[in-house]
């Protein structure tokens, strides 16, 4: 994404990049401080995507499900893993970002 966004503007340094996200991703969950929870299932796609589900508390608690990716690649002749997340803003999946 930082990529993408720098071959238009190159002004734009990785780690304001970075720390505006993560001042996004913090301001979409801090209804959830201290008193959230995590599902205790994990649920799989027909393409192996896996979503897992950050919980709200009270009368009518808020769901904001997360996506994980694996990506599998080779590396110096070596395969590697690492997950792709997608960060959401409620249960209908709209992007958080």
């Amino acid at each position: 994404m930082y990529e993408a966004n720098h071959y238009y503007d190159s002004d734009i340094e990785l780690h304001g990049f970075v720390q505006e996200i993560r001042d996004n991703v913090r301001a979409v969950y801090a209804p959830l401080q201290g008193q959230g929870g995590i599902s205790t299932k994990v649920r799989y796609t027909s393409e192996g995507k896996m979503y897992v589900y950050i919980l709200g508390s009270g009368e009518n608690p808020k769901v904001y499900p997360v996506g994980l990716m694996p990506e599998t690649y080779i590396e110096q002749e070596r395969f590697s893993q690492r997950l792709q997340i997608s960060i959401y803003n409620d249960e209908f999946r709209n992007v958080a970002l």
